[in-house]
């Protein structure tokens, strides 16, 4: 009787084991990578690009830009490193990201000669990369900005916007 129960204990705790702690324990694990493979560089180079704009055009109806060609973070090493680490992005950053080749590819080849700006227009990419970002340190239990999870705006750039006042 006992080795039936020493068994049976043993059973069900390998079951909780499997099909309950591991499972949560990957995904935690997973979260962990995407966030430090991906997202946190991610937001970071996304900001560096975005506060390197020239103050008057930074808040023009809430749209974000990047320079296409910037000193230390071209928009290339910036595409490649996404890229590199694609296997953590979601499919609607993977989406967002052919948007930006698009539209580089776009002004590049001068399809539109009257587009003379060195700027492509990043608001939803921005956003995307804000939102997600905010979302996995939620679900992680970090500290997380809640008004940059709701609007995808960085919280940077309303300051920088409101000591331009």
């Amino acid at each position: 009787m006992a080795i039936t129960s020493a068994v049976i204990t043993s059973i069900i705790t390998f079951a909780i084991l499997h099909l309950f702690i591991e499972p949560r324990k990957e995904k935690k694990r997973k979260r962990e990578e995407k966030l430090k493979n991906l997202y946190a560089p991610l937001y970071t180079m996304t900001l560096a690009k975005l506060v390197d704009i020239p103050s008057d055009r930074r808040m023009e109806d809430i749209r974000f830009c990047i320079k296409i060609e910037s000193g230390y973070l071209s928009t290339e090493e910036y595409i490649q490193f996404i890229m590199k680490n694609s296997r953590y992005a979601s499919s609607e950053l993977l989406l967002e990201v052919h948007k930006l080749v698009e539209k580089l590819a776009y002004k590049r080849n001068k399809l539109n000669p009257f587009d003379v700006s060195p700027y492509v227009y990043v608001d939803d990419l921005t956003m995307l990369v804000v939102k997600e970002y905010n979302q996995l340190k939620k679900q992680m239990n970090e500290k997380y900005d809640e008004d940059e999870l709701n609007t995808g705006t960085p919280s940077l750039l309303k300051e920088i916007a409101m000591s331009m006042e």
